[in-house]
């Protein structure tokens, strides 16, 4: 048996390649095989919603091709495959107190989006009408506010080291699809700070607003945004979700929570995970040294399922 971590644009094996395959796909998609596999010899992990297509390809995914039985959904797989176990334990242990933690909000992204910088910079105006701190940004996009770029993204996978420094951490995922979940809000719960989070919705279908494009009036009416499965794996109480047409009510649950720092602490000593060992047993075991492999183990099931397929 061969498993394919993709790392990169790493190529893919062959269709003529004779061994089983246990593809984890940490990008849906992004990583390609040269040319589809055979349906009975792949087990799939990762998001399968198959109507949707990455943004970054422009294409539809080989995974259309491949039967319900060979899909393995793990709406985490780059944030499992990001795991250390320096990190399983931040996240298993009670939230990281840091003693410096004397910034406000840190903003980390090299993928300038016009959604994430439109999204910085109607947090940055709320913030000067309110008197709260200005947000920090890091990596390439700022909004329209390069004066608040004041530090550098840290190397990939260490980005919860700025974090422990920051009370509040924005984190916009690539898409906005349920089930597509990176590691960026791993980082941020790992260093302690209350993720402000957009991403992995089941409501609206995609927040895109690239090219020129505006909301539809269908998603304009949309009264609230609702979080999708990234509550299956985080204490959706420990977050703040933004909800991209609407953002003035967490702007004001910010502010709340920045002027009245007992709330905070509260908030910020609350469990990170959903529901604890059990989530650990879900969704973050699936290498050995991270878990106690109980029935319900995530590597107990993959490998239920490998055996079924053989």
């Amino acid at each position: 048996m061969t498993i394919f971590i993709p790392t990169g644009c790493s190529p893919m094996p062959r269709r003529s390649f004779k061994g089983f395959i246990v593809y984890i796909d940490p990008e849906h998609g992004w990583n390609m095989f040269i040319e589809p596999p055979r349906k009975d010899r792949i087990l799939y992990i990762g998001v399968t919603d198959t109507s949707y297509v990455t943004a970054n390809m422009g294409r539809p995914t080989w995974q259309h091709n491949i039967p319900l039985e060979a899909q393995f959904p793990l709406p985490a797989a780059t944030l499992v495959m990001s795991l250390t176990k320096e990190k399983l334990q931040l996240l298993t242990s009670p939230p990281y107190q840091s003693p410096r933690r004397d910034r406000f909000l840190l903003f980390i992204s090299s993928h300038c989006t016009d959604y994430r910088q439109a999204s910085f910079d109607a947090s940055v105006a709320y913030c000067k009408g309110h008197g709260l701190p200005p947000p920090t940004a890091a990596g390439n996009c700022h909004g329209t506010h390069p004066e608040l770029n004041e530090v550098s993204g840290s190397e990939h996978g260490m980005n919860n080291e700025l974090y422990r420094n920051y009370r509040f951490a924005f984190i916009f995922e690539n898409t906005g699809v349920d089930g597509y979940i990176t590691e960026k809000i791993l980082d941020a719960v790992a260093g302690g700070a209350i993720p402000i989070y957009l991403g992995s919705p089941k409501a609206p279908i995609r927040f895109s607003l690239d090219t020129g494009q505006s909301p539809t009036e269908w998603e304009k009416k949309r009264p609230h945004f609702e979080a999708g499965s990234i509550t299956n794996l985080f204490n959706a109480d420990r977050i703040l979700f933004w909800d991209l047409f609407y953002p003035e009510e967490t702007l004001r649950k910010l502010e709340y929570l920045e002027n009245n720092r007992t709330a905070y602490k509260e908030m910020q000593q609350l469990p990170i995970l959903a529901h604890g060992r059990a989530t650990e047993e879900e969704y973050f075991s699936l290498w050995p040294q991270f878990s106690n492999h109980t029935n319900g183990s995530l590597l107990k099931r993959l490998r239920q399922r490998i055996f079924h397929m053989l």
